[in-house]
């Protein structure tokens, strides 16, 4: 039987890949960023954010862990983009934060 549907009357299709390569292109030619690939994410570290205004503690990520030991350290008022597509939630899972995004096929 049928469990779900999704219905999207303004999507359109595009090329995922020239799309990627263009955007990937542009970050770490003009805007600095640092690509890793074939690099498997397997954790964060995080630490308190001293915010006197605010009631409840706030954390940071101040270390992205990765396979085979390999860590990042991520400044204080650096913003940490976790864009993993269907594997966004698993991985938002090591900081107890939930994000329903799931695959769609087409």
């Amino acid at each position: 039987g049928l469990f779900g549907a999704l219905y999207q009357p303004e999507a359109i299709q595009a090329n995922c890949e020239w799309y990627t390569q263009a955007l990937g292109s542009i970050c770490t030619n003009s805007l600095g960023v640092k690509a890793m690939f074939n690099t498997k994410v397997v954790g964060f570290s995080t630490e308190l954010v001293d915010r006197k205004s605010r009631a409840s503690d706030v954390q940071r990520i101040s270390k992205i862990v990765m396979e085979r030991g390999m860590t990042i350290e991520v400044e204080q008022d650096t913003a940490v983009v976790i864009a993993c597509g269907s594997w966004t939630p698993r991985l938002l899972r090591h900081l107890q934060l939930y994000c329903p995004i799931y695959p769609l096929k087409g």
